[in-house]
């Protein structure tokens, strides 16, 4: 694995050219104007039309004209200057002669930040069907931010990168299907996001084996037993994501805990989807969870199932 490291640092990231469908931020469309982009913190130069600091020119924001000698913009002919900008100087710029009030230029001024490199992370839940990357910006960047999802195998700049295809459901998400199983060569997946103010790459390496985690089991029932006081029977199904549980079997552990108790006892793991809890104390709820891994131990367990409560039964 740390081998893996010391050559990601080797790959040359070739920059993808189609954008694809995952968005972030506003998406306000202003096709009538002339869209500007600025950097919140940083002066933000605006210029009607091509003339030169010696004009004379009215600037106006969302109608109401700025003084020349105002402090928050600074008016040089026809140039305009926002300083050290933040998200409420955003709008609707407009310079205009000022003996008759003739608009020359209108321009919409959106503030934000360039995008950081994202964190990515890769999970095969639906092997040996399918992988799922996602990922996130730790900033947001206040611009309509796109991302670009590809993945390749090895660690050379010069294999054919191909498209992790996005969810339309679950944003900043994708999926991968076509990739080799046991294979020796990690995979790579590279999100990119981009926005008016620039963009950011992360690389992000797998071995698909090694990234085995499956969704939690699903419809997980626990119930009382008929003339059993100290007895509780559980029952679950195989997450529905998991393809082929016939030809790619799961194994489960089983935690439970009474009312009040501080710690869970944990059981398994086994190979079937159902249980008798025993020797649990009589006339007390208790709180049953499960998890999945893959039969051949790859990967990591799913997380817990959700949390489900019963008492045993009891003779009234």
């Amino acid at each position: 694995m740390q081998m893996m490291w010391l050559l990601l640092f080797a790959v040359i990231l070739p920059l993808a050219s189609d954008p694809t469908v995952g968005c972030a931020g506003r998406n306000q469309k202003k096709d009538h104007l002339d869209l500007r982009y600025g950097k919140i913190g940083e002066d933000v130069h605006l210029r009607c039309l091509d003339l030169s600091p010696e004009a004379q020119v009215e600037w106006r924001v969302n109608g109401t004209v700025i003084p020349r000698d105002g402090r928050d913009l600074k008016i040089n002919g026809g140039h305009l200057t926002v300083p050290r900008a933040h998200a409420a100087q955003e709008g609707a710029y407009s310079c205009h002669r000022p003996s008759t009030g003739e608009m020359l230029a209108q321009m919409h001024l959106e503030l934000g930040y360039p995008p950081e490199r994202p964190v990515a992370q890769c999970w095969a839940v639906g092997y040996p069907e399918s992988v799922h990357c996602s990922w996130r910006l730790e900033q947001e960047t206040m611009l309509n931010t796109s991302f670009i999802t590809t993945y390749w195998m090895g660690m050379g700049h010069k294999e054919a990168h191909m498209e992790c295809v996005q969810s339309q459901l679950k944003p900043n998400s994708c999926t991968i299907r076509d990739f080799e199983m046991f294979s020796i060569s990690p995979y790579v997946f590279n999100v990119t996001a981009v926005n008016p103010l620039g963009s950011a790459s992360r690389l992000h390496l797998f071995i698909v084996e090694q990234i085995i985690k499956p969704d939690p089991p699903e419809n997980v029932t626990v119930s009382p037993i008929h003339g059993e006081t100290k007895k509780l029977q559980v029952r679950w199904d195989p997450p529905k994501s998991w393809p082929l549980p016939q030809y790619f079997p799961l194994k489960y552990e089983i935690r439970y805990k009474r009312r009040g108790a501080n710690t869970f006892k944990t059981l398994g793991p086994y190979e079937r989807t159902s249980i008798v809890l025993k020797g649990i104390w009589p006339k007390m709820t208790h709180t049953v969870q499960v998890n999945a891994k893959d039969f051949t131990d790859y990967g990591e367990a799913s997380a817990w199932s959700v949390p489900v409560s019963a008492k045993p039964w009891w003779n009234h």
